[in-house]
């Protein structure tokens, strides 16, 4: 599976990926409102949570693997969070407007990249 953020259409992709490697059936898994921007930087947990930077809204949104919106995690520094990533169960999120990398823990650790499979 592979997850694709459309930053101008609010949105995140669904890429099912064949075992050939090519991808069927792709489609919105969530689609996104408010905010001046868009999805931006994008991580998993292991339990297939997705963890989604919303540049222009100062959130990050942790989603079930079914879209349901688990939690929401708002910047106090400002509206620019641009990236995520796991380290343990601490997600780490920059905020652009400020240069500032935010933290915070959560109940599940981040999956293994795929480099480190």
């Amino acid at each position: 599976m592979v997850y694709l953020n459309v930053t101008r259409g609010n949105c995140v992709w669904r890429v099912p990926m064949d075992r050939d490697g090519s991808p069927f059936k792709v489609g919105v898994f969530v689609q996104l409102s408010g905010g001046l921007g868009g999805p931006d930087g994008l991580a998993l947990d292991e339990q297939g949570n997705l963890a989604v930077a919303h540049f222009g809204l100062g959130t990050v949104w942790l989603l079930s693997p079914t879209g349901e919106p688990l939690y929401r995690i708002r910047s106090p520094l400002g509206l620019g969070t641009t990236n995520v990533a796991y380290q343990g169960r601490f997600l780490y999120i920059t905020e652009s407007e400020t240069g500032t990398v935010l933290r915070v823990q959560l109940p599940t650790s981040g999956a293994a990249l795929y480099s480190h499979t």
